[in-house]
């Protein structure tokens, strides 16, 4: 797949978007430190390494927010299916809350928007 996530795929020929934002989940309680250098070899840098890879793949755009313990991108996937099973493939799935909302393409909404536009005008004028 290309950056411009242009391959062809189910749902309508093409792939899905997807606005995908994970947030730490904040436990209140502090861990010892080898406990948070465990969670971050174990869990952290190979969920990175992950993301890192699905990006230079296409698969993906998106990164760390900047001093957060948070992430966001915006992913392709095949179905909402294979974003689920994407997502919980990262070792640190367990440890974030996700936001996910599908994306319709630019194209999509402006053809939509069209269609609304002939249907108001439409029965506008069987109304006069």
């Amino acid at each position: 797949m290309s950056p411009a996530f242009a391959s062809d795929k189910p749902y309508g020929g093409k792939t899905m978007k997807f606005l995908v934002q994970g947030d730490n989940i904040e436990t209140g309680a502090l861990l010892p430190p080898d406990a948070v250098a465990g969670v971050l070899e174990n869990a952290i840098a190979p969920s990175l390494s992950r993301l890192a890879q699905w990006q230079s793949e296409g698969k993906l755009v998106g990164g760390v927010k900047a001093g957060r313990r948070a992430g966001c991108a915006i992913i392709e996937a095949e179905s909402p299916e294979d974003l689920d099973r994407m997502l919980t493939s990262l070792p640190f799935w367990g440890l974030l809350t996700w936001r996910i909302e599908p994306l319709i393409p630019y194209e999509t909404a402006l053809a939509t928007q069209q269609e609304v536009v002939r249907n108001i005008r439409a029965a506008a004028q069987q109304s006069q």
